[in-house]
């Protein structure tokens, strides 16, 4: 199983203690890559990558950079971030979606 499905089915949990053990497991940190296109008419669209390797974190990062953009695009966001805990998103799924 990739990292990307693991960490997206502990969210999915809100296995907070699942995610702090995957951080661990990965020297204390690890890398999402996102890709985000804004549409006046469908809103977000887009896709994200984790990574326990800056280095492929950088290679997702330099191929979402090379996708053209679409006339339907009205913006672009290309992230790379660096995680060393999902504690907030963990708070913010619990204050939002529950």
């Amino acid at each position: 199983m990739d990292l990307t499905k693991k960490i997206d089915d502990l969210i999915a949990a809100n296995d907070e203690s699942g995610l702090d053990a995957i951080i661990k497991e990965h020297g204390g940190y690890i890398f999402k890559t996102e890709y985000l296109g804004f549409t006046s008419n469908h809103g977000l669209m887009g896709e994200y990558f984790y990574s326990n390797s800056f280095e492929e974190a950088v290679e997702k990062t330099k191929e979402y950079l090379s996708i053209p953009l679409q006339k339907k695009e009205d913006g672009l966001s290309i992230s790379l971030e660096l995680i060393t805990n999902f504690k907030w998103l963990i708070r913010i799924r619990r204050k939002y979606l529950f």
